[in-house]
Parts: structure tokens; C-alpha cells; sequence
């Protein structure tokens, strides 16, 4: 008997620690679901029970530990092994394996707005192979949809065919694209992908052979070209595995292997050589400015990107609680201003951190405020 689980772990990267947070509300036991991350709310969407194929969507608070489940209109197709990506803070589901004849794949795309709580699936034009438990990634705006598979029936046996493709979704056009690519790229489903300096790396996956592998592989947007960077040290071979990414370094966490479930949790260090290579890409391209500070009453947090990225920015206290999440989306190249209000803050000292994943920048500030 299959057991769908409701757990929830934080991991700590400052002292490689992880906890269980106490939180409320309801989390739905399931497996094969995907995940997002809009406006430092982590949704869940999807997956597979004992009760069938979900369409379920929850959203966990991270400020408050707490679920909850979102009144949603329109339509989002029950399925597993579904890939999702943001954009302008919509959540685009691609993908799965539904309640179609067999339990076979599907090439549906349905884009979630979280502001309006609202499904819609979008007229598209171009070919999107049908295909469940691939990966997808965001680069300069673009979604590219990666590996996954089919399911072919050989006398009422399923057996999973892994797929190399890469195709490419264009949000402002609503058109779906296949680049022609160089190189070599695994076929392979049950994958993880993570972007880095505008550079996508996926990892890990089960091939035609069922076989677990420990494949890191590098796709290049901008050259559409597929390369293995040399690594050193160990990747356990797994598949089903999830991927974050915080400052230089790729978290690859979970999976299973030949011996069942895993909790596995190994670090690709990327480091500012690899993120840096690009001189445009540079740490000093991103100038920080924040005037007045100290603060009284409000200030303004100015910053230039050199390329569209993902940005956050946080205030935290002197104990390092979140008191303000200024920014986390996607913004474009060129000058940005946000304003913050210490209305709720006591007098004291404050950090300013700025953080955008794809360039692989952090930076802190002090603030000051004053009553």
C-alpha cells in the first residue's frame, strides 16, 4: 500500500540544518504534484492519491506557517507529473498524465493568476509534445520545457519512453517553438532542472532502461546548445528528485532510487567564476541605492538590472525575522524604485537584502530607523 504523505521541511543552507515547522491549516497527501513560488507564497498544484488524479491547488504561507486553499474559477485538469513555471507572476501548468485513455500524457497548458485566482487556458499556436514528469525552466522570460515522457501500452503493461526534447513557450506571444540544438542531451523523465546565470541545468532522471542516473547536463538559451560540465565529487543516481537554488549553489533534495524513497540532499557549488563568466553578469552591474537612511518615515530602494531577472528584496530585523518582502518576481532590465515604510517597525537597526537567483547576486544593506 502506497502512503501519500502531508510533511512539511525547512532546510536552513546558513548551518546545513533542517526543522518541521508547526504550521495550520491543510496540506493534501498526494505524490507527483509541482510547485511555485509568487510573491513569497509557495503553491501547490496537482498530483496523485488513492482518491485519483488531482487538480487540487494549495497555497503555504511562509510569514505565517499556514495552508490554505484558494476559491478558484475556470478550469485546471486533474493530473500528475505536471511541470510548472511563473511569469510575471502567473503560474503556467504544462503537462502530466491524466484521466485520458490509459493513463496516458497530455500537452495541455493552463496558466494560473494568483491575483484573480483564476484558471485560463490560453489559444496557442506551434507544437507542444504530450509528455508527464518532465522539467521546465524560465529564462529571459521564456519557458523551456525539458525531458518527460510517454507512456507506451505493450499488452496492458505501461512502459515509459523518455524523451530529449526541447521546446519553448513564449508568454507575450502564446506560441510554442522548437529550437533546432547542439550537443547531447539524455533522454530522461522524473528530472530536475535549476536556471543559473541564465543557463539551465538539469539533473538526474530515469532513462529508457529505468536506470537512475547521475547525469548533470547544461543547456544554453542563448546558443541552444547542450554541454556536461566537468564536476567533482558525488551526485547519488535518482530520479523524482527536487531542485532550489540559493546564492551560487543548486540543491538537489529527495528522489528515489532502486532501494525506494530518499533523503538525499547534495549541493552543486556553481561558485562566482562559473555564475560571473559573462562580464555583463558582473557583481558590481547591480548598484544598490537607498536614500534617506536613516530612515523616518519612508525611503527608496533603487536598483539598475543589466537583463530581466528574478528579484527579491526583504527587510529583516535585528534577529533576522522578515518584516517587509518588498519584491519577488520577475522584473526587467533597466532602473527600478521601491518604496518602504517602517509604519510597523520599531526604532533600531535593519538589513536590506537583495537577492535575484538567475544572476546569482546577493546583496545586504544597513537601514536605520528612527522614531
Amino acid at each position: 500500500m502506497t502512503a501519500y504523505i502531508d510533511t512539511l521541511e525547512v532546510f536552513d543552507p546558513t548551518n546545513n540544518a533542517w526543522y518541521a515547522p508547526v504550521v495550520t491549516g491543510k496540506f493534501t497527501p498526494r505524490w507527483g504534484l509541482a510547485s511555485a513560488t509568487v510573491d513569497n507564497k509557495i503553491y501547490m498544484l496537482g498530483g496523485y492519491n488513492d482518491k485519483g488524479y488531482l487538480n487540487t491547488l494549495e497555497m503555504f504561507d511562509p510569514d505565517s506557517n499556514s495552508w490554505s486553499t484558494p476559491l478558484t474559477t475556470g478550469t485546471f485538469t486533474p493530473r500528475v507529473g505536471l511541470a510548472v513555471s511563473v511569469v510575471n507572476n502567473k503560474i503556467y501548468a504544462m503537462g502530466g498524465s491524466g484521466n485520458n485513455s490509459n493513463g496516458g500524457v497530455l500537452n495541455i497548458l493552463e496558466v494560473f493568476d494568483p491575483d484573480s485566482s483564476k484558471w485560463s487556458t490560453p489559444k496557442t499556436t506551434g507544437n507542444f509534445t504530450p509528455r508527464a514528469f518532465l522539467t521546465s525552466a524560465v529564462v529571459n522570460g521564456k519557458i523551456y520545457v525539458i525531458g518527460g515522457g510517454y507512456y507506451k501500452i505493450t499488452m496492458g503493461v505501461g512502459y515509459f519512453t523518455p524523451l530529449n526534447t526541447v521546446e519553448v513557450f513564449d508568454p507575450t506571444s502564446d506560441s510554442w517553438t522548437t529550437p533546432t540544438t547542439t550537443g547531447t542531451f539524455t533522454p530522461r523523465g522524473y528530472l530536475a532542472s535549476a536556471v543559473m546565470n541564465n543557463k539551465i541545468y538539469v539533473m538526474g532522471g530515469q532513462n529508457i532502461n529505468g536506470e537512475f542516473l547521475d547525469t548533470l547536463e547544461l543547456f544554453d538559451p542563448a546558443t541552444n546548445s547542450w554541454s556536461a560540465p566537468t564536476t567533482s565529487g558525488t551526485f547519488t543516481p535518482r530520479s523524482g528528485l527536487a531542485s532550489a537554488v540559493i546564492d551560487t549553489t543548486i540543491y538537489a533534495l529527495g528522489g528515489q532510487d532502486g532501494n525506494g524513497a530518499l533523503n538525499t540532499n547534495e549541493a552543486l557549488i556553481v561558485g562566482p567564476t562559473a555564475v560571473f563568466e559573462n562580464d555583463t553578469f558582473s557583481p558590481h552591474s547591480i548598484l544598490l541605492l537607498i536614500y534617506p537612511n536613516p530612515v523616518l518615515s519612508q525611503t527608496t530602494i533603487s536598483f539598475s538590472l543589466p537583463t530581466s531577472a528574478d528579484v527579491s528584496i526583504k527587510i529583516y530585523d535585528a534577529i533576522g525575522r522578515v518584516v517587509s518582502s518588498l519584491a519577488g518576481k520577475e522584473l526587467s532590465s533597466g532602473m527600478h524604485t521601491i518604496r518602504w515604510e517602517p509604519d510597523v517597525c520599531d526604532a533600531g537597526s535593519y538589513s536590506c537584502v537583495f537577492s535575484s537567483r538567475q544572476l546569482g547576486i546577493i546583496q545586504h544593506c544597513e537601514l536605520i530607523v528612527v522614531q
